[in-house]
């Protein structure tokens, strides 16, 4: 049995298991117009799922995925929390240029929203619709508010259900949502935060009537139906796992009993009596609707010619009594959400696509979720945008791994606390921290063949690696708000 280091390190410099296909393959694509389902987990670490060591969470649709397709092991989120990560798949841009580099609240009520992206964007939506695809998105949006210029129907979405805003979504069980644009009252009455210093201990208190992400699958569905004969791009980001730990009682009763629990009181959001048993329960959730999905495509006769693509938007969470540790949610990597070391920023990515993708394959090709933008516009015959950090990895996915262009560096930067700087460089990877205080911080360097867990600074032994880690972290321009710039740009 492979030991979660060794799903890790499977191939980092080379493509390995990969597919054939002729050279005619990458027009014969855009032609055929496929369908395109992108899938986003809330918070799911890199080891969280079965086919990447996950051995206490049942995930069995999601492996599925796997043996049906191409698995990326040296595939990276775009931030390590959730608005900048959204920003970066939208734009096709790192966090050093994407409008949005970290978690932002405006507004108030119903009016709130997060930073917004601005009116004149043109955004991965714009990329289908501009080819003639019908564009909707089901789940979390988090860039920008219903009165904002950040809103989906201004970026590129025909149809949005689901929440605006971050907080918002923290609740699977909140007192309205929206559904195809409109604001739909619920009949939940639940709150996750402000409970109180002496909060119910009862789970059930904080479970409602109608679960939200049954009602995404439910109008993600209606959409597909909808739009069955002709193509669409179906934009997915999932809530879960993040918490609050509101698993329905159905799906809790697959894990109740099976692992040593100690129960979570309460701080910031809901306590739950199982916290292990709840969270690995909305996992399973999670994995199910995939199936569901699934069918769905196969039963109207469009699985054939639909990608489904799967990932998560940064590294697992300690908050909201998750026990990440428990479930080695990294994988073995180092870190978690908030941090740039690979746990924080190392993401899942399966493909799956009949006839172009050949089945249970890997590949070791280092990309990021800024590429999508690119992928897709090479998909659909399109181009991405001009400033667009990304590389398209359609070579990968059509077997022409000799053509697939290679990043020269990936980067981020995260303003939260002190701030922090990273560079994935080959096999080469470079975190500086601190950043905001000295923005000359030395650079922690890891070289990731030999070091994949990040636990050897080897920074005096290469100065020269150095020196390019330092330029690489200039590769940015200033962000409109203060707060997501160091105090200098010097490298």
């Amino acid at each position: 049995m492979k030991t979660k280091l060794s799903l890790i390190g499977l191939s980092l410099s080379a493509t390995i298991a990969i597919t054939t296909s002729s050279p005619a393959l990458a027009d014969k694509v855009v032609k055929e117009q496929p369908n395109v389902i992108y899938i986003l987990a809330d918070d799911l670490g890199y080891g969280e799922v079965g086919v990447y060591g996950q051995d206490k969470i049942l995930t069995p649709n999601i492996d599925q995925l796997a043996k049906d397709g191409l698995r990326f092991t040296q595939h990276y989120s775009g931030s390590t929390v959730c608005a900048p990560t959204r920003s970066t798949i939208l734009e096709g841009k790192h966090t050093g240029h994407s409008t949005v580099r970290g978690n932002w609240k405006t507004g108030k009520g119903r009016e709130q929203g997060n930073y917004p992206l601005p009116q004149d964007s043109r955004t991965i939506g714009h990329i289908f619709q501009e080819k003639g695809y019908a564009t909707g998105i089901f789940g979390k949006w988090g860039l920008g508010g219903k009165s904002s210029t950040g809103h989906p129907a201004k970026q590129g979405f025909n149809v949005f259900s689901g929440y605006l805003d971050h907080k918002h979504a923290h609740n699977y069980y909140p007192d309205y949502i929206y559904r195809f644009g409109k604001e739909v009252e619920l009949d939940n009455n639940v709150k996750v935060h402000g409970l109180g210093k002496k909060p119910s201990q009862d789970y059930k208190s904080y479970l409602g009537k109608e679960y939200v992400p049954d009602l995404m699958l439910e109008d993600a569905l209606t959409f597909i139906n909808k739009q069955k004969s002709k193509p669409f791009f179906v934009y997915y980001p999932l809530t879960i796992p993040h918490v609050a730990l509101q698993a329905t009682e159905e799906s809790l009763k697959e894990y109740v009993g099976k692992f040593e629990e100690v129960g979570y009181t309460g701080k910031g959001y809901t306590p739950h009596q199982y916290p292990r048993a709840a969270h690995a329960a909305m996992v399973t959730h999670m994995d199910k609707h995939i199936g569901t999905l699934m069918a769905e495509l196969k039963k109207l006769g469009l699985d054939d010619n639909t990608i489904v693509m799967f990932s998560s938007d940064n590294g697992p969470s300690v908050e909201g009594g998750y026990d990440n540790v428990f479930f080695d949610a990294s994988g073995g990597l180092r870190g978690r959400k908030r941090d740039l070391y690979e746990g924080g920023i190392r993401a899942p990515l399966i493909v799956k696509w009949p006839g172009v993708v050949k089945a249970n394959t890997v590949t070791g090709h280092i990309s990021a979720q800024w590429d999508l933008m690119n992928t897709f516009a090479e998909i659909t015959g399109n181009q991405g945008n001009n400033d667009s950090n990304g590389v398209s990895f359609l070579p990968t996915l059509i077997g022409e791994s000799e053509k697939q262009p290679q990043h020269p560096h990936l980067y981020w930067e995260f303003w939260e606390g002190k701030g922090k700087q990273a560079v994935r460089m080959g096999d080469w990877k470079g975190v500086r921290l601190n950043v905001k205080k000295n923005p000359d911080a030395a650079i922690e360097l890891y070289n990731l063949a030999q070091d994949p867990s990040e636990q050897n600074n080897i920074a005096e032994k290469h100065p020269d690696i150095i020196k390019k880690m330092k330029l690489a972290m200039q590769d940015r321009t200033p962000s409109a708000r203060a707060s997501w710039n160091p105090s200098s740009n010097k490298g």
